[in-house]
């Protein structure tokens, strides 16, 4: 019976204990890291197993309680310390450290340096001793400060301090060293120092800086005029100069100017005026015009470097100049067309080849009698005869033969002050008429040679 009772139980036994090794019972865990505490319910058998189900990766140097190896059990708590990333630099030689420890010896000698007591820290920026721990972070920038030597000169003689500051004038309060109200480093007191230095502290002299029409004074010392403007906080950029000139020694005066230069391109375009020609046209009547083409304006374009100094500008370059389209010229036709006309007149008919309107005015001799030049006209100087008129030779040949409505014939004997289209008209002093009008004139036939006619006579003008 035993035996057969065995047979029966004993796959029963196997399959619970199958049960048991695969599928162990649920536990409930409490988890922290980071400082937050989670709790879980987990089959895992071990602590590996439990980071593995919960995603949390490992890096070799996190602290983990219990161990992975460790078995779980109901209500244990699991704790992981991640270690941070320290960024170090020693000597200005940078290394990294990844630990979950935050004691700065401890993690200085796995660096391989061992501190010192008087050694600071720099811990993301600030400054602080090596007996204080860090606070857990991902990331820690640490740079080793060693006491470095600082010699300073003053008129009293040299000191020499060991510091660990950071700038010069950290260093100097550190060493209970005042600045009296006229005295002045040799070098900024914001300076940051790394290595051994020497600063000199001397009485500062007085400068008066001018930047266009602003003015400055200040108390600094300096052996060129770019230290001393920089111990004022001004500094030249680009084209910007000083007079004296940054590397010169400072002015006896005290007295330095600052000219803020700056260059800019500008594009200006400007008209190219066109050109007027005229065109002669045979197929229209002389003393009639067209325009044949309507004149256009080119156009030219320049690249200028404008300077400006304080604001002011001074000089103006052109550095490229190109056209961008060339003028088109106005053409004027004229007509140069003869043709023969009759005219019905008081004096009778004439015959006549041009008739163009004149501005007419009127002269007389009005000089005494006496002189042997009286009454004489300017062509083959002949005495003055009724219808000598004046005319400009320029348009007007001498001789050329006219009738004008109102005076009657006319010759072109004489000239004067005028020119275009003005004729004036002769008169005996006793006859004398004033004219003082426009009227059209007529050239009578015959016409002259075509290269003799001049097609185009611009409007009278008097000449002073």
């Amino acid at each position: 019976m035993n035996r057969k009772y065995l047979i029966y139980t004993l796959p029963l036994l196997i399959i619970l204990i199958l049960l048991f090794v695969f599928f162990p019972r649920q536990k409930s865990v409490s988890f922290a890291m980071g400082g937050d505490i989670q709790a879980f319910e987990t089959n895992s058998r071990n602590v590996e197993a439990f980071i593995s189900e919960i995603g949390i990766s490992l890096h070799p140097e996190d602290q983990i309680i219990p161990e992975l190896e460790t078995a779980i059990k109901d209500g244990d708590l699991i704790e992981i310390t991640k270690a941070t990333t320290y960024l170090i630099t020693i000597d200005g030689e940078p290394s990294q450290i990844i630990t979950s420890e935050n004691d700065p010896i401890s993690i200085f000698e796995k660096a391989g340096v061992k501190l010192s007591s008087n050694d600071m820290l720099l811990v993301n920026g600030n400054l602080q001793s090596i007996d204080i721990a860090f606070e857990k972070n991902a990331i820690i920038e640490i740079e080793l400060i060693r006491p470095i030597s600082l010699t300073i000169n003053s008129e009293t003689g040299a000191t020499t301090i060991q510091t660990t500051a950071l700038t010069v004038g950290e260093a100097l309060w550190e060493a209970n060293i005042l600045l009296m109200q006229n005295e002045k480093t040799s070098i900024p007191l914001d300076t940051k120092i790394r290595k051994s230095t020497t600063i000199s502290i001397v009485p500062a002299n007085i400068f008066e800086i001018k930047i266009g029409d602003q003015k400055q004074q200040i108390q600094a010392i300096g052996g060129t005029v770019g230290v001393i403007l920089a111990q004022a906080g001004i500094s030249l950029q680009n084209l910007d100069y000083s007079i004296p000139a940054e590397d010169q020694v400072p002015p006896e005066d005290g007295l330095i100017e600052v000219v803020r230069v700056a260059e800019v391109i500008l594009s200006e375009q400007e008209l190219i005026p066109f050109s007027s020609l005229t065109q002669p046209m045979p197929d229209v009547e002389i003393d009639n015009y067209q325009i044949l083409q309507v004149g256009e304006y080119g156009l030219n374009s320049q690249r200028i470097r404008v300077r400006f100094e304080n604001g002011q500008e001074v000089l103006r370059t052109v550095e490229d100049e190109w056209q961008v389209r060339e003028p088109v010229p106005r053409i004027e036709g004229y007509g140069t067309l003869i043709d023969l006309k009759t005219l019905e007149t008081p004096d009778g008919v004439i015959e006549y080849w041009r008739a163009k309107e004149f501005y007419i005015t009127s002269y007389k001799a009005g000089t005494p009698e006496t002189p042997p030049w009286y009454g004489r006209v300017f062509c083959y100087s002949q005495l003055f005869e009724p219808g000598f008129v004046g005319v400009d030779f320029d348009y007007i040949p001498c001789g050329t033969k006219l009738y004008i409505p109102g005076y009657g014939f006319a010759v072109a004997m004489d000239t004067g002050a005028i020119s275009g289209a003005w004729i004036d008209l002769g008169f005996r002093d006793e006859e004398y008429v004033g004219w003082h009008r426009f009227e059209t004139v007529y050239f009578l036939s015959p016409p002259p040679a075509p290269e003799n006619i001049p097609y185009i006579i611009p409007p009278g003008q008097f000449y002073e």
